[in-house]
């Protein structure tokens, strides 16, 4: 049988860290501590689980400010952002320099941090933030993947994302919020298929290499960012990084993991919630602001992402923001 204590979880990143206690097991499973420490922000909720070899830590939090994170582990760590509204956090590797291009990739809502590795993240800008931490024992990652593909995933990979993987996520971010109600068994399935695919991405990100430049990057994301209530045409974005249609499509979505179109309703969906946020404003208003065409576009376009009506998710957050500033 496994011990179990209550061991500090919070890893010495810098002066100010919010410190948490945790149950955390201790027994044999290679896992002996998950640090997950966050600063400049009010923490909404936040729950701890461990299915034997995984552990997973999934937080809710409003950003006061400069909001500052740092993660550390004893085996490899998958941190996902599941939702951000306001201004994505950036990680790097502690003590090492970014460039701004390092940056800009970091700010993707994946990175996986091979054991032995510690990150610290900081946005100067973010509103609102479920974050997923999942950590996987040593051994679990051993059994679980060829040696080549161990070697794929043994770098830092900051600033990525992945619709299956951020699926999976969401599953093992139910399973957190209910209670391992699925049990070990399914957490255990769970993980070796998210290993698996966070294998699967790595390997093809490493033979592919054919996505955009830095600079061809970051000038489409500008101009669809100052368009996002216009119709931007693929062709007129392909012409502004001087590549073919069929080449533009491609490198785009080996670049950002998703197509121009739904990038660009994300970021819709995105503004659109840091306007709803603000409380100020009717949603047909939003609607237009944002980008949509009207308000039952709006609802339709955000239901897909988000699984709830734009008036449903409003509902939540003012009330969870209420129920925050009264504990405070």
């Amino acid at each position: 049988m496994q011990n179990t204590a209550f061991i500090d979880s919070t890893i010495k990143a810098g002066a100010g860290l919010t410190r948490y206690l945790g149950p955390v097991d201790v027994g044999n499973d290679g896992l002996d501590t998950l640090a997950v420490a966050y600063s400049g922000c009010d923490i909404v909720s936040q729950r701890r689980q461990t299915w034997g070899p995984v552990r997973a830590v999934l937080t809710e939090l409003r950003g006061n400010g400069a909001v500052s994170i740092a993660i550390d582990g004893d085996g490899g760590c998958l941190s996902c952002f599941l939702e951000t509204v306001g201004t994505p956090v950036a990680f790097a590797e502690t003590g090492v320099r970014q460039t701004g291009r390092d940056r800009e990739d970091a700010a993707r809502p994946m990175a996986f941090i091979p054991a032995g590795r510690m990150v610290e993240g900081r946005a100067d800008g973010l509103v609102f933030a479920r974050h997923l931490v999942l950590e996987f024992s040593t051994d679990m990652l051993r059994q679980t993947l060829e040696p080549r593909q161990l070697g794929d995933i043994s770098d830092l990979r900051l600033g990525f994302a992945d619709p299956c993987l951020l699926q999976l996520c969401e599953i093992f971010a139910g399973e957190a919020l209910n209670g391992r109600a699925g049990g070990d068994l399914f957490a255990s399935g769970l993980g070796t298929a998210l290993v698996t695919r966070l294998a699967v991405v790595e390997t093809t990100r490493r033979s592919e290499q054919g996505g955009l430049a830095p600079w061809q990057h970051r000038r489409v994301v500008d101009y669809m960012m100052a368009r996002l209530g216009e119709l931007v045409s693929l062709d007129e974005l392909a012409a502004l990084v001087q590549l073919s249609r069929s080449y533009f499509c491609r490198a785009f979505k080996a670049t950002v993991g998703v197509t121009p179109y739904q990038w660009q309703l994300n970021a819709r969906v995105h503004h659109a919630k840091s306007l709803i946020l603000k409380g100020d404003m009717p949603l047909a208003q939003i609607a237009l602001e944002a980008g949509f065409a009207d308000q039952a576009h709006f609802t339709r376009v955000f239901r897909k992402f988000e699984g709830v009506c734009p008036g449903q998710w409003m509902r939540s957050n003012r009330a969870e923001r209420a129920t925050a500033l009264i504990a405070a």
